[in-house]
């Protein structure tokens, strides 16, 4: 799943702790404010070196990002998650005909 829209607000430092298993992890995240007739504020989670990514981005800056989206229950209570695992530019989409030239399929044989 893809959001698109623009960054609001952009945790500068990620958060870094160590897991029960003892394995260290960092989180980092962003607000994303989808745009349009009926806007959203999403804040998006990325983790461990999934956050190198941001670097490339400021607030105010347009982006396009995959997700996936997490649920679980509690104590009778359901908490929903938004993890990031990719952030670009919307500009920088590949299109079908950028991967598949065209090519002379005139073979003399």
């Amino acid at each position: 799943m893809e959001i698109t829209g623009v960054i609001i607000k952009k945790q500068e430092e990620p958060t870094i702790g160590t897991s029960k298993a003892g394995n260290e992890w960092k989180k980092q995240s962003i607000v994303v404010n989808t745009g349009g007739d009926y806007p959203q504020l999403l804040q998006v989670d990325f983790m461990n070196a999934k956050c190198d990514q941001l670097t490339a981005f400021n607030v105010d800056s347009e982006v396009k990002v995959a997700i996936n989206l997490n649920g679980k229950e509690y104590n009778g209570k359901y908490y929903t998650n938004i993890t990031g695992w990719k952030v670009s530019n919307p500009d920088d989409e590949v299109t079908s005909a950028d991967q598949n030239p065209a090519r002379d399929d005139n073979f003399s044989f």
